[in-house]
C-alpha cells in the first residue's frame, strides 16, 4: 500500500465521520471548520 493509497483512504473515511458528526456541529463549530477545510483540499 503506498503513501497515496492511503490518504486516499483516510479522505473517504473523513467523508464518513463527516456524515456521522453533522449532528455534532453546533456544540463544536470550530472542529467542523477544519473537517470542511480538509475536505475542500
Amino acid at each position: 500500500m503506498n503513501t497515496n493509497d492511503l490518504t486516499h483512504h483516510k479522505e473517504r473515511m473523513q467523508s464518513i465521520y463527516e456524515l456521522v458528526e453533522t449532528a455534532s456541529v453546533e456544540k463544536c463549530p470550530e472542529k467542523d471548520e477544519e473537517y470542511t477545510l480538509r475536505l475542500r483540499d
